[in-house]
């Protein structure tokens, strides 16, 4: 297979990082062995999409990602004195949320009215999910992101340079974002 000729003799992952370093037989066989195990690896995915056992969105994914992205102080708090509405009364996760929120809605819509999608329940599902992984830097998509006009795309990039919350394992720019002074 692809993996055992990759692993070799030695036992151990041969990492090949310029293609022309293989040549004549021996870069043909790696490269059919390559080819054969992406193909199986794709079928795989379709067959779990027919059969249901692949989704492409889960609202629990989801809410698993926004929790990873709040201060897990602040989740420690919340579970010690049972008070869910610590949570809102965070100023920076109340931010992170609205922000969230917002974008989700403004880009759902910009979806919608672009055509990508048919409904706008289907614009905010799909982008929902993109703007909750693009902003903790999960790494998880549901839908050609890439294919979304470009102002989506450019609005996703600064949602991931926002980030979740200090103290979490969500990505960010080092430190914290200025907010707003209270009125």
């Amino acid at each position: 297979t692809y993996l055992a000729a990759m692993i070799g003799e030695l036992g151990v992952p041969v990492l090949i990082l310029e293609e022309n370093t293989l040549q004549g037989a021996q870069a043909e066989k790696i490269y059919a062995l390559r080819d054969a195990f992406e193909l199986r690896l794709r079928a795989l995915v379709e067959e779990g999409i027919a059969d249901g056992s692949i989704v492409a969105l889960n609202g629990k994914l989801a809410v698993f990602m926004l929790l990873g992205a709040i201060n897990f102080g602040l989740h420690f708090i919340v579970f010690s004195g049972r008070n869910p509405r610590q949570y809102w009364r965070d100023e920076e996760t109340r931010w992170f949320l609205l922000i969230v929120a917002g974008a989700s809605l403004l880009l759902g819509v910009g979806l919608w009215l672009a055509g990508t999608y048919q409904g706008l329940d289907t614009s905010l599902r799909y982008v929902i999910f993109q703007v909750i992984s693009f902003i903790t830097s999960t790494g998880f998509y549901s839908a050609d992101y890439a294919a979304w006009p470009g102002a989506v795309a450019l609005t996703l990039i600064i949602l991931a340079y926002i980030g979740g919350c200090a103290g979490s394992t969500a990505g960010k720019r080092a430190g914290t974002l200025p907010l707003p002074a209270p009125a």
